[in-house]
């Protein structure tokens, strides 16, 4: 074939990896988040598609994610001369008849065709049917990113995951943290990947031919159990996995811009979903009654939008009340912040103060270090809370723009997370800077949480675009932004 054209110019690190993964059949791209995984294996699965070697592609990815692979990556880049159909996968919607022809189109389809899921649908038998027989039906390239999550063999997920591997003609895991706990991590996600690169048949003999137990009995019982005293043998185990996997970290990738914006889809609640569309028909009612709003009123019924969302209302004694048991947005949270490496320091910018209070509650309950500055933290607790996020005593910063994004110092982060957005683009920039600045010396992730079919998108774009909210509204053109 040709040589393949990219459709965005790739880094430096991303041509060499490409250059080096594009026609193996199994790899790890163990690559820091922001290095740019995403696109290398965009191009690898079109360059594989062009050569006539695949028909389809499969991606497993933490929920959320799933859904930026069809809706930012692939539009980004895949080239435009590849005709593609996608779908994710929504467990649901998988009994519904028009999701059923949705998917038999897809399975069925001439062009490209790209599946998405989240890896929890792995637990699910009619799932896990239907990848089957995606995977059985079409010459598959299967991607698990953030394979992590899958390291665990006893799990179910993990072992359909394992399972639908071998039907498949290409497996890629992506990956910055392959190691959360310890070595014995990397078993499942290299037995996906093909089982003869670890050289054992079972997670028992690989657990302790590198890992060092002694018999221990139970008190009070006389059962006995094997305690881990150390690892063994793990030089053996580096050069039995780095023919077959990439290593990078941003500071390495000395080609990327210093700032780097991504952003994490999510789908709301049915509940969150009723709410929103009943208060958005209300507001364009309003709009045909009244066609001359102002914008502060705009404004604020977007604001309630908005709160929606987050899986709150706001009441008139300025008290809030949740939506529903189910928090989309703040799960989306905590699977970032898992997935970050745990040495590295985050700061999570809210605009509403319930947000505040419900992830600082998450994040104790996670036992996740946090320090808390917003209009509610008292003064004397604010500057020994600043100490401590600089200092490395917390690891997550949870702030307010409006209290937070100006003169504080706050570089010890290269990971910012907007958990909801401030209108006031002074607040977006200001809040930005306060990692990225001097002193700064990695490039800094910006994530924004976008709940799907909501303003949040529109809102997201004009603040990265540095433009100001309120100026772009008018009476004329409100319900184009509903």
């Amino acid at each position: 074939m040709t040589e393949y054209k990219f459709k965005t110019k790739p880094y430096q690190h991303q041509k060499d990896i490409f250059e080096k993964i594009r026609d193996l059949p199994e790899f790890a791209l163990l690559m820091e988040q922001g290095t740019g995984k995403s696109k290398v294996i965009i191009d690898n699965f079109a360059y594989l598609y062009k050569k006539g070697s695949i028909d389809a592609v499969l991606i497993v990815a933490p929920n959320g994610v799933h859904r930026n692979w069809i809706n930012e990556e692939l539009p980004k880049h895949l080239p435009n001369d590849i005709e593609y159909e996608s779908m994710f996968w929504e467990n649901q919607k998988s009994k519904n008849k028009s999701f059923k022809s949705e998917f038999l189109q897809l399975i069925q389809s001439p062009k490209l065709a790209i599946l998405t899921t989240n890896i929890e649908s792995f637990r699910v038998d009619n799932a896990y049917f239907n990848f089957l027989t995606f995977c059985t039906r079409r010459n598959v390239m299967m991607v698990v990113d953030e394979s992590a999550r899958i390291k665990n063999p006893k799990a179910q997920q993990t072992k359909n995951v394992v399972k639908l591997g071998n039907y498949c003609l290409y497996r890629r895991i992506l990956t910055g943290t392959p190691v959360t706990h310890s070595p014995f991590d990397l078993y499942s996600q290299f037995e996906f990947l093909n089982k003869a690169i670890i050289d054992h048949s079972s997670f028992y003999s690989f657990k302790n031919y590198f890992g060092i137990f002694e018999k221990k009995t139970n008190w009070g019982s006389n059962r006995q159990y094997d305690e881990l005293k150390d690892y063994r043998n793990l030089d053996e185990l580096k050069t039995l996995i780095d023919p077959h996997s990439y290593r990078i970290t941003k500071d390495e990738c000395l080609d990327l811009p210093k700032k780097i914006y991504s952003k994490r889809y999510f789908a709301l609640s049915k509940k969150q979903t009723d709410l929103y569309n009943n208060i958005k028909e209300d507001f364009i009612i309003k709009l045909e009654n009244e066609p001359e709003v102002s914008v502060p009123m705009a404004l604020t019924r977007m604001m309630k939008l908005q709160q929606v969302t987050s899986n709150f209302v706001a009441l008139d004694d300025s008290k809030y009340k949740q939506v529903g048991d189910e928090n989309p947005r703040l799960d989306t949270l905590l699977d970032i912040i898992k997935d970050t490496p745990k040495d590295e320091s985050i700061i999570v910018w809210c605009r509403f103060t319930f947000d505040i209070e419900t992830i600082c509650e998450c994040l104790q309950n996670e036992q996740i270090s946090f320090c808390r500055y917003d209009g509610k933290t008292k003064a004397n607790e604010r500057s020994q809370n600043l100490l401590d996020f600089q200092e490395k005593k917390c690891r997550v910063f949870v702030a307010n723009p409006a209290t937070a994004a100006e003169g504080l110092n706050l570089y010890v982060a290269n990971n910012v997370i907007y958990y909801s957005n401030s209108f006031k683009l002074g607040e977006r920039q200001q809040s930005e800077d306060r990692c990225h600045r001097i002193g700064q010396d990695k490039n800094v992730l910006y994530y924004d949480l976008v709940a799907e079919n909501t303003l949040d998108f529109k809102i997201i774009q004009i603040l990265i675009n540095k433009q100001e909210l309120a100026n772009l509204i008018t009476g004329d053109n409100i319900k184009e932004w509903l």
